[in-house]
């Protein structure tokens, strides 16, 4: 897995590190904001790409797998005995889709000191599914056809659709959309999330529309020290990751972690 490891100037001694694992549509140089906050307070920061992401996906045609703990497992024996790296501080952040990726990681990697998840997903399945069904609602005359026959019908007239099942089908190693739906049904938390032992941090936000109620449901289920975080508009925070506003999500998420 390619990646880049972003160390603090000063590596006299060891220091925290936050792994960044990325989303769905992401690369590890999409991260860079992440290391350069983290640089900034001490840390050292580690962004890469796995199966599914970037390079991985596009140039090895390695597609996603839902048990992302083997590839947090990988990373962590990358950098654990580096002696500028403090052992007992390993963090781990996923945004987006990385919400699900890093909850599941830290299911059975217990080398991670504390997980941030923005937004907290526990079934990634879930929201997709619901929008097909919203979809099938609205045109009543596709009812009586196939699955994969109404999704082509719909994307020939609607852009934004075809991007999101195509570019999925591509991610998760599908050749059909109804494939591609059920190897997302693996992409879940269920049965596991009770193993979650680190600290966890969950991000909301009101105007999230891709992952809606995901993240309170993570956060109810957790059964480990937990804090849950509602980002709002009226703080300028609005929106999928909090795109208008880093430096306050950074500050927030620094201050838990400094607080552990």
């Amino acid at each position: 897995m390619p990646g880049y490891l972003y160390l603090h100037e000063s590596s006299n001694h060891p220091r925290p590190i936050l792994i960044d694992t990325g989303g769905g549509d992401g690369t590890k140089e999409e991260c860079y904001s992440t290391a350069a906050e983290a640089l900034k307070r001490g840390f050292h920061c580690l962004t890469f790409e796995g199966p599914g992401q970037g390079s991985m996906l596009r140039f090895n045609k390695i597609p996603f797998i839902p048990d992302w703990e083997q590839v947090i497992h990988a990373v962590v024996d990358f950098i654990i005995d580096r002696p500028e790296i403090d052992p007992n501080k390993i963090f781990l952040i996923g945004r987006s889709f990385g919400g699900y990726l890093a909850a599941r990681a830290v299911t059975k990697e217990t080398r991670i000191a504390a997980c941030i998840v923005d937004p907290g997903i526990f079934d990634a399945s879930a929201n997709l599914e619901a929008k097909f069904n919203s979809l099938m609602t609205q045109f009543p005359d596709l009812k009586n056809a196939s699955l994969e026959q109404a999704l082509a019908y719909l994307m020939k007239t609607d852009e934004n659709l075809r991007f999101m099942l195509e570019s999925r089908k591509w991610r998760f190693g599908a050749k059909t959309i109804e494939e591609m739906l059920h190897k997302t049904r693996a992409y879940t938390l269920k049965g596991l999330v009770e193993k979650i032992q680190c600290p966890m941090l969950v991000c909301d936000n009101t105007l999230e529309y891709i992952t809606l109620g995901q993240a309170k449901k993570l956060y109810d289920q957790l059964q480990c020290k937990k804090q849950y975080i509602l980002f709002d508009a009226k703080e300028g925070t609005g929106g999928h990751c909090e795109p208008l506003a880093p430096r306050l999500f950074s500050a927030k998420i620094y201050a838990w972690l400094n607080a552990l």
